[in-house]
This record gives structure tokens, sequence and C-alpha cells, in this order.
């Protein structure tokens, strides 16, 4: 079988959505699956071409927008060559290439089996995107009647797409993200480290790292210390906001890191914390439970869903900065949690993807 995996991006391009891209990928490849990534990237004019893990990488030249970035070349190439795929596989409603897969398809009446994995959460993370996801609906509602299947990694993000789009409810379908456990036990601990509190993700301020902050600074135990991983708009005023609190010395930004430096984290850490507003899925978090860690998270539907539920610590929306340093206190005292063997891993979840190529190509 051959796959077209449309992706907003590819490693080391960051990302969530680009890092589920890469992991399944590999996991299809090793499954038997001859994988062909088309993926956007700031970059030259002409498409970078490379073999990764045996995964074919297209990365075509997009533009900077802050809102809808889009790569021309990867629409035309797919335009001139899906008929060589048993499956095009278009991954992301926000970040356009789910969607514009899907419309490229529709609009050269190409008609090689459509998936789309919108990775949903119902709007944009700004006032000015939320605006732009309203006028985006038409063509969301196009992408989703093309597809022959619609794949969500919840049970809540498969909710509130049919919620939204209601023609395509009978296609949609959850498959999980997952884990690379193998990659994640391998990993050693970095040595001499104090006890860790983890943050994960792109410093957005629906991502309430503020919150995240403010709640560790009153663990008040010199012994410890707050690692945030990732870049994004909102870490100067996060940076403010830990030198605000008194606690700079105690909480570390380390920006983005690589695969490798991220996985000895993950085995670092006593506890993940996690008060985002919204996520389909929570990745980070279950990666440091596969690893060994406590998750404290918000109690947005997606981490409701998290399988290892004895090591999951939910807040309520209503819960202040007390409640929040007794659960992260509590955690790092706690030796580490049972559970984390029931985040799936990337094989398991290739094999049920497998499952959903054979039957729309049927």
């Amino acid at each position: 079988m051959r796959l077209a995996l449309v992706s907003p991006g590819y490693p080391p391009t960051p990302g969530g959505v680009e890092k589920v891209v890469a992991q399944s990928a590999r996991a299809l490849v090793r499954a038997g699956v001859d994988v062909e990534v088309l993926a956007q990237q700031p970059g030259p004019a002409e498409p970078a071409i490379s073999t990764e893990d045996g995964v074919l990488v297209r990365r075509f030249a997009a533009n900077r927008a802050e809102n809808y970035r889009t790569a021309p070349g990867l629409y035309r190439h797919l335009a001139r060559h899906a008929g060589s795929f048993d499956v095009v596989h278009g991954h992301s409603y926000h970040a356009l290439t789910g969607v514009g897969a899907a419309l490229t398809l529709r609009l050269r009446g190409l008609r090689v089996p459509f998936v789309l994995s919108p990775h949903y959460h119902g709007t944009g993370h700004t006032a000015a995107r939320a605006l732009l996801h309203r006028a985006y609906r038409p063509a969301g509602r196009a992408a989703a009647g093309r597809a022959r299947a619609v794949l969500c990694v919840s049970r809540p993000e498969a909710e509130q797409f049919a919620r939204d789009f209601p023609a395509a409810a009978g296609k949609v379908a959850v498959v999980p993200n997952a884990v690379d456990r193998r990659a994640l036990l391998a990993a050693a601990p970095l040595p001499d480290e104090p006890a860790t509190v983890l943050s994960v993700g792109r410093l957005e301020r629906y991502k309430r790292v503020d919150r995240v902050i403010e709640g560790f600074v009153r663990v008040g135990d010199p012994g410890t210390q707050l690692v945030i991983i990732g870049e994004g708009p909102d870490r100067s005023r996060l940076e403010r906001v830990a030198a605000a609190a008194g606690a700079r010395a105690r909480i570390r930004f380390l920006g983005r890191v690589g695969d490798p430096e991220l996985l000895r984290w993950l085995r670092t850490a006593a506890v993940l914390c996690s008060l985002s507003e919204h996520e389909a899925y929570g990745l980070a978090p279950a990666e440091a439970l596969a690893a060994g860690a406590w998750a404290v998270l918000s109690d947005i539907p997606a981490h409701l869903e998290l399988p290892a539920a004895g090591a999951v610590r939910l807040l309520p929306e209503r819960s202040g900065s007390d409640e929040l340093a007794h659960q992260l206190a509590d955690c790092l005292a706690a030796p580490p949690p049972p559970g984390g063997e029931a985040i799936p891993d990337w094989d398991a979840v290739a094999a049920q993807l497998v499952d959903v190529y054979r039957e729309v190509a049927a």
C-alpha cells in the first residue's frame, strides 16, 4: 500500500501534529506501508527531499503567515501525483493542510480515497483566529464531505467534530495518539537534577503556563524545580511572571529541545503539569505517564480520556493556586505511579490505521 500523509510540518519543525505524523509514519513503515510525507516548511523555494527512518519526506516552502500558513507547491505536487497513492491522509483542520489536501482532490476531480485527521478543538487560539475560524467553516464542511473517514484522537474530539459537521458524523471514528514506549524507556534520566515539575508545549496564553508557575511557587520547597520546555509568543510574559513571583532561580525556561533531550526530561520529571484550556489529545501528558511520571492536568475532556487514571490528578477550572500547589507537592513526595503501561504504543495504533486505509481503499 502506498500512502501520502499531508502535514503542517515534519520534525525538526516543532509541534504536536508534526510529532504525531512522524511517529505514525515510522510505525506504518514498520507495518509494511510505503509512506510519503508532504509537509510544509518555511525555507527554500524548491522542495527538500529526504528519507528518514524509511519515510520519504518532501518539504515544501510555506509563507510565514501567522494564520493558515500555506505551501502552494505542496498542493501542486499532490494534484500531479495523487493517482500514485492508494490513500491520501490529511492532518490538521486548523493548520489548513488537512482541508487543503481534501479541496485539492475535490477541485481536481481526483478519486483517490481521502482520510482526514482534524486534530480539532473547534476554535482559534486568539480572537483573530477565532474570527477566521468562522469564515473557514464552509471549507471545513467541504473537506469533511470529501473524506471517506474522519479519524479523531479522542472521544471528546470526535463528539465535537460530529456536532459541528453533522453531515460527516457517520464517518467519524476514534484512533488515539500513542507514545514511542521503547524510545522513552531507553532514555536515561538526567543525573543530579532536583525533584522536577515539567511543562511541555508551545507557549501560548491558552496553555495557561502562568497558572502552573503560580502554583509551583506555592510549593515552597527549595529542593524542587519547574522546567518549562517550549517556545512561543507568551514566553517573555511568562518570564516576567516567574521573576515577579520571586522564584526565578527555581524555574528554568529551556525553549525548544531536541527529541533525545525531551525524552530524558520526561524520564527525569516526577510530575508533568498541563492546565491548557483545550486540546484534541494530551500528547505530552501521555508521554510523561508512559515514562513513569505523575500528571496534574486541567479537567478538559481530552485529559479525561487518558487511560492511566491512577496517575492523573485533574484540577477543575475553579481551582486556585493553593490547590495546584497541594497536588504538585503530593506528587513530588510520592513514589512513581502505576498505570503508564495503559498508554497505547504507536505500533498498535499503526495496525488500526492500516485497517482504516484498507477499508476506505476497498
